[in-house]
């Protein structure tokens, strides 16, 4: 079989050179959690824990009360550094489509990020779905940006130099964090945002007729269950502007119209991700509010294609977010 033009090489390699048979649908947040956990921890434990790293972890405390964990990452780089403090930091939301994920599952990756972009990482472990439904999971993320800013002298950070990293389900939540604190008027604001295949739209779907649906590593079904655990049975339900007073913007940054005053923002996405379109959408919206976007479509990969080493594009997606990050 000829690989289709729109499926990278790589991906087709990794397939078998053939097309994947139809997968059941998958709706059982438990399952969904359980084997997304699975795919996680064993992209994070195939990269090496960097040498010289240090961690930490202090408690942050979320605006209903609920106390969680912060995990400091502090790559070698930074340790030896010359240049004057205060540095730079990254908080860092993982992924999990607000149901699965935690730092520990993501913690060789959340360090190898800390030592590719020369940066200390604040990772919180976000509370998730469907125990803790919005707005918990935005909560802790947005808590932590501000507990930061509170604690910086005490890490040698420089309140203005805060970036927020997301990825898939995080990348929702530091997105409506950004949102927040443009609202809230925080101060100094963030200095950058950063989307890796963003979660960001509970009315995104796709035709199962569609040629890319077979190659769909994350489900059109898997998010829609996932958005109705997080949303509490309310995703998806009005597709006009007046749903925000159904489904706020921090709880689905792509139903935000206004974008003015969001941070400098770098875009990443697969061409054969489900959320694809909503990414691209987004970034152009962005453009055209006034926002400084980079933005960039890795053509024929999948949702989370930079946890194999199948994929060769997975090393540009992390040059391209590494360099936007070391311009802050």
């Amino acid at each position: 079989m000829a690989r289709p033009p729109y499926v990278d090489s790589d991906y087709w390699s990794l397939l078998g050179g053939r097309v994947p048979e139809p997968r059941p649908p998958s709706t059982n947040i438990s399952a969904i959690r359980e084997s997304t956990n699975a795919a996680t921890k064993a992209a994070s434990d195939a990269l090496p824990f960097p040498d010289g790293m240090i961690t930490t972890v202090s408690t942050a405390t979320s605006a209903d009360g609920s106390k969680f964990n912060i995990t400091r990452f502090v790559p070698l780089q930074v340790q030896q550094s010359t240049e004057a403090a205060p540095h730079r930091a990254v908080i860092y939301a993982f992924g999990g489509g607000l149901v699965a994920g935690s730092v520990a599952i993501s913690y060789n990756m959340i360090a190898n990020y800390a030592e590719q972009t020369a940066t200390q990482v604040f990772a919180p472990d976000y509370r998730l779905a469907p125990e803790h439904p919005y707005p918990a999971a935005f909560d802790d993320v947005y808590a932590t940006v501000t507990w930061l800013q509170a604690h910086a002298a005490e890490f040698d950070v420089d309140p203005a130099r805060l970036v927020a990293f997301g990825q898939s389900a995080g990348g929702n939540l530091v997105a409506a964090a950004a949102l927040a604190a443009r609202d809230k008027g925080l101060c100094p604001p963030l200095a950058a945002l950063v989307l890796r295949y963003p979660m960001l739209d509970d009315r995104t779907r796709m035709d199962a007729e569609n040629p890319r649906f077979p190659f769909l590593t994350w489900s059109p079904s898997s998010s829609e269950a996932v958005w109705q655990a997080y949303l509490n049975g309310t995703a998806g339900t009005q597709q006009d502007g007046a749903a925000s007073a159904v489904i706020p913007y921090t709880a689905a940054p792509g139903r935000a119209d206004d974008l003015h005053g969001l941070p400098p923002t770098h875009l990443g996405v697969g061409g054969l991700d489900l959320f694809r379109d909503e990414t691209t959408s987004f970034a152009a919206r962005l453009a055209s509010q006034d926002v400084k976007v980079q933005s960039n479509i890795y053509p024929g990969v999948p949702h989370g294609f930079d946890g194999s080493p199948a994929f060769s594009l997975r090393f540009e997606l992390w040059n391209n977010e590494a360099k936007f990050i070391q311009e802050f």
